[in-house]
């Protein structure tokens, strides 16, 4: 199949991503304050795409980042091989008191009205502590990559991780790989770290080494909004309404993702007058199975695909 892009059609990894390895701490729907367990989670906003493609279409990917030698460490390093994502870690070692540490998310699900509440812990992160020269990106990229990705929440950790995505992006093309970056602007991190000016001067210099980026901010919202899960149902927010026509097509292409029902327009659910700020949008709403996550991103693109109304 043609993308309009130059894939290599083989290498050892189909992807190499570049980013931070965080843990997500999740009460579910107890907020934190009344907690008194957590489910563990691992993600990262680059390693979450190595992991899906592995995961989901089996491809060969890897990831490229800092773990520290702690149990926290451990766990996290277990859940990438899990996902069947090859790891190039730089090891810190942990002093037992002050880390460095494996940054934690803290978020739990909201409730009905309540709605989602996440914060994070990233003091004396592993992965802010990167530079040039971390890795060696020839011996990486020796058997052949087709894909390189790397994103903006990495780059927003300190004045030398940006310095690590210019590195690794030039051994990538020099390895004959497409470059991609996602923007992922988190202003929390920039204010930290810098400021906006300092974000759009970092995020200009990397995105002069990108030739295709796949995290198309305007495309991607074009005609999606947002969305929420209330209890069992997924609801959309929508810049505009769907024609009719659209949402019958959506309707045959995507049932399999319906556990149950049909998707439905209609309009902010009472659960949501929590923000105001979507509350006029439009909706698409449908109950589907928790999985196949991959479909979720074919519909957004679909949507994103329709006519106006």
């Amino acid at each position: 199949m043609k993308y309009g892009l130059n894939i290599p059609p083989s290498g050892t990894h189909d992807l190499i991503s570049l980013g931070a390895l965080v843990h997500r701490l999740d009460p579910g729907i107890i907020p934190f304050r009344k907690a008194t367990a957590c489910q563990i989670h691992v993600s990262g906003g680059e390693f979450n795409v190595a992991a899906n493609l592995s995961d989901c279409f089996r491809l060969k990917t890897g990831i490229a980042s800092a773990m520290v030698d702690y149990p926290i460490g451990d766990l996290i390093a277990e859940r990438v091989r899990a996902m069947g994502v090859r790891p190039f870690f730089k090891i810190f070692k942990h002093d037992g008191v002050n880390g460095p540490n494996m940054a934690t998310v803290y978020s739990d699900r909201g409730h009905g009205v309540r709605g989602p509440v996440v914060f994070y812990n990233r003091c004396n992160e592993a992965a802010a502590q990167l530079k040039s020269g971390d890795f060696n990106w020839k011996e990486i990229f020796a058997g052949g990559v087709r894909w390189f990705h790397s994103g903006g929440i990495f780059a927003a950790l300190s004045s030398s991780t940006a310095e690590v995505i210019i590195e690794a992006m030039q051994a990538a093309k020099a390895a004959g790989a497409i470059i991609s970056f996602d923007l992922n602007y988190r202003a929390k991190l920039w204010e930290i770290s810098g400021d906006h000016g300092l974000a759009v001067a970092v995020l200009d210099r990397i995105v002069k080494n990108v030739e295709e980026a796949v995290s198309d901010i305007l495309n991607f919202y074009k005609v999606y909004h947002s969305a929420r899960w209330v209890r069992e149902e997924y609801v959309m927010r929508l810049c505009r309404r769907l024609p009719d026509k659209v949402v019958a097509d959506l309707n045959e292409k995507f049932a399999d993702i319906l556990r149950t029902g049909r998707f439905v327009q209609g309009t902010a659910l009472r659960q949501e007058k929590n923000e105001p700020e979507s509350w006029e949008l439009p909706r698409l709403i449908f109950t589907p199975y928790r999985r196949n996550f991959g479909r979720f991103r074919q519909l957004i693109d679909a949507i994103n695909a329709a006519p106006p109304a």
